[in-house]
């Protein structure tokens, strides 16, 4: 037999509101700004010298990362 579980609303409204402040109140666009977190993006610019760095390969103006 399943057993039901319980669903724990607390858990779920602090999911909720932590997407909220992410998104709406632009905690996540801070946090990128400062360089907390890696970019998200796999690409880069090339580098002033027209090369990428080690691992990287470049596709246009911008090394990407494969």
């Amino acid at each position: 037999m399943v057993k039901k579980q319980k669903i724990d609303l607390k858990n779920i409204g602090l999911l909720i509101l932590a997407g909220f402040a992410w998104s709406k109140l632009g905690l996540g666009a801070a946090v990128k700004e400062i360089g907390v977190l890696p970019p998200l993006s796999r690409d880069i610019p090339v580098k002033p010298d027209g090369t990428c760095p080690a691992g990287w390969t470049k596709a246009g103006n911008r090394c990407i990362k494969l």
